[in-house]
């Protein structure tokens, strides 16, 4: 029966400690909403191990992105935007990165339902996740597929902006890159 109780002593104080501070941590978990919203970096760090969240973005990159983000795939003329499409790949072994994450060969390319549609492409550029420098990355190298081979840890969201040579417009291809 002790064993119990002092079992028990723990998360019911806990729970009581949670229960009287609701109100100064839902006050504490909103005012961290608020900097991520507004783009702040908010970061904690205990024992060695470093926790951040949030982007510190300058207002134009913050606008750009909320610009690509906006876009909806059209289709100048014809039915291309059906027949374009981005593939991806994972290669080699895992290499470490300055961190000590196991970093993957990701190699991201643009293919077509037809090999001379490619043809009809000028340059395709790739919009990164933020924490890629540079995120946006221009490829104009026909002979591969437009491809673009990154070292990468984690799964994120991927578009181009595939230029046709004779369109000013690009057509906007998105992927989710998981591997």
């Amino acid at each position: 029966m002790i064993a119990l109780l002092q079992t028990l002593v723990w998360p019911v104080f806990l729970a009581l400690l949670l229960f009287l501070g609701r109100k100064p941590l839902a006050r504490i978990a909103a005012a961290v909403e608020r900097r991520i919203e507004r783009g702040a970096e908010v970061g904690v760090k205990a024992f060695g191990t470093e926790v951040t969240i949030g982007k510190l973005l300058p207002d134009e990159a913050q606008l750009q992105r909320a610009q690509i983000a906006a876009r909806k795939p059209t289709a100048p003329e014809g039915d291309i935007l059906n027949s374009l499409y981005l593939i991806h790949a994972r290669t080699g072994p895992p290499h470490g990165d300055s961190k000590g994450r196991e970093r993957w060969w990701i190699h991201i390319r643009l293919d077509a339902d037809s090999p001379d549609l490619l043809d009809s492409v000028d340059r395709v550029v790739y919009h990164l996740h933020p924490t890629f420098h540079p995120p946006e990355r221009e490829i104009t190298q026909r002979e591969n597929g437009f491809e673009l081979t990154i070292g990468a840890w984690g799964e994120f969201n991927v578009w181009a902006d595939v230029y046709l040579k004779d369109k000013r417009k690009p057509l906007v291809l998105r992927r989710y890159l998981n591997f």
